[in-house]
């Protein structure tokens, strides 16, 4: 099925489920859908689409648990975030809730986030049992906790979240695993990154493909760099929760373009 269609079905899926709200296609697996409240939400259909593609035959029951998501909370005007579970979420800045931000810094209706790298953000959301909620700057200034002082709560509450971390070794090459859902997130935790936990050759490299593939090599293992180099592009292509298809040096807990 291609791109086209998905995103008609899944309109057609959410104007079902959400009668009172307008649905419009915006792009290519993109939509936006209002509320008469005046919230709305603009989801990007990307991992619905890699997720349908990896088990075709789920179509329906994939779309139905895609609309959910999108269209939970609309309706309520009372959100409340509870602190404790804010985590910083790496995304693309090609993600469509960060590209509505970037357009207009001071909308109370976009998410919170700030810039990681050349092309990425970490994006503040709530991590919620079965979901995760990106909240908007309008719930976050109920919440009254200073801007400078969210980055360092999140990342307190991320170590506590994702639990055990393990560093897999496949000879000089390290996958870092913890919670699978919060990978590409690690790299916000300092104390991981020595070259006790990881002996690289050279700078540290990292390929950060999907949210839960975290990838490590050194800026001087050529035949490393070739094959996570290789990795990253395919993982990124099959998805779903894609980050970013390149690998970027990470060194004093910078990102730059490698």
């Amino acid at each position: 099925m291609s791109r086209d269609r998905f995103t008609a079905l899944y309109a057609e899926a959410a104007r079902r489920a959400m009668p009172s709200a307008t649905v419009r296609i915006t792009g290519p697996l993109s939509l936006r859908i209002d509320h008469p409240n005046g919230r709305y939400a603009t989801p990007h259909l990307g991992n619905a689409y890699a997720a349908y593609m990896q088990e075709p035959d789920r179509r329906d029951e994939i779309i139905a648990a895609h609309v959910d998501g999108s269209l939970k909370n609309l309706a309520d005007d009372d959100l409340k975030i509870d602190p404790a579970r804010i985590i910083p979420v790496i995304r693309s800045r090609t993600f469509t809730p960060v590209g509505e931000a970037e357009k207009d810094p001071a909308a109370s209706d976009t998410v919170v986030f700030e810039r990681l790298g050349p092309d990425l953000a970490i994006v503040y959301a709530e991590d919620r049992p079965n979901d995760l909620r990106f909240f908007t700057a309008k719930y976050f200034a109920k919440m009254s906790i200073e801007r400078p002082r969210l980055r360092a709560l999140a990342i307190e509450n991320l170590r506590r979240i994702v639990g055990d971390i393990e560093f897999r070794d496949y000879g000089g090459t390290y996958m870092i695993t913890a919670d699978g859902a919060n990978e590409v997130s690690l790299i916000l935790l300092p104390e991981l990154w020595t070259k006790e936990k990881m002996k690289v050759l050279g700078d540290f490299v990292v390929a950060l493909p999907t949210r839960d593939l975290l990838v490590v090599t050194g800026s001087n293992d050529a035949g490393a760099l070739r094959r996570v180099r290789a990795l990253a592009k395919e993982a990124f292509a099959k998805g779903p929760y894609s980050v970013s298809p390149r690998l970027y040096l990470f060194r004093d807990g910078q990102l730059t373009a490698f």
